[in-house]
């Protein structure tokens, strides 16, 4: 009887590690998360006035910020180890960027907050970690500024928000129970800003890489 009694229990015990190895492994449901980490922004300003060539220019320049935020998403399993999910976030930047153009003017270009909405898709490194990529809409909001003291009638200054769309890759791992960390590398293209007055027009494009850490909980 006592071993039969232990026998059961052995089997009882064998069975819940399973469950829970296998809940580790598709690291199912709900998280909330809040990210951190580095901003790089490549832009292109480039400023062309019909009635004045001269003041024509174009500037192409890389700037490092911080970037900030938290996301929300939900996972479901599709088979052993694997699953899709959706999730959205919400960040800020600290990006900006001033540049001399000719003697004193300045031409200015700044980003703030930017929110996505997406899908993606992983499958288990190990019993506590996986791999994962996704694709989102991204949404941001950007200002692009130019002024001369010497010309005020050239100042101007212009923001708006701007679609476009985000490739990422990371890597997840369970530190607890219900809490993980992670760590992702996201590319971010944006559609052109494209700002006419007159005889004037100034374009801006730009894109974005970013790498990040985050910590989460899962419910």
């Amino acid at each position: 009887m006592i071993k039969q009694c232990t026998y059961l229990a052995a089997c009882l015990a064998a069975a819940w590690a399973g469950s829970a190895n296998a809940q580790e492994v598709r690291f199912p449901g709900l998280r909330i998360e809040a990210v951190g980490g580095l901003d790089i922004t490549g832009a292109k300003l480039a400023y062309e006035d019909t009635a004045f060539p001269a003041d024509n220019f174009a500037v192409t320049e890389d700037t490092n910020g911080a970037v900030f935020g938290f996301g929300i998403g939900y996972d479901a399993p599709i088979g052993q180890g694997t699953y899709v999910g959706i999730e959205g976030g919400y960040e800020w930047s600290d990006n900006e960027r001033c540049e001399a153009v000719y003697g004193g003017d300045s031409a200015c270009f700044s980003l703030k907050r930017n929110y996505f909405v997406g899908v993606r898709g992983g499958g288990r490194l190990s019993s506590a970690a996986l791999a994962y990529g996704g694709i989102a809409y991204v949404n941001g909001k950007g200002e692009v500024s130019y002024s001369d003291p010497a010309a005020p009638g050239d100042n101007f200054a212009y923001s708006d928000n701007r679609g476009g769309y985000r490739v990422s890759l990371g890597v997840e791992q369970r530190l607890g129970k219900n809490v993980y960390g992670k760590i992702e590398y996201r590319y971010t293209d944006y559609a052109d800003y494209t700002y006419t007055s007159g005889t004037e027009t100034a374009t801006l494009s730009f894109d974005r890489n970013q790498v990040i850490a985050g910590v989460g909980m899962r419910f």
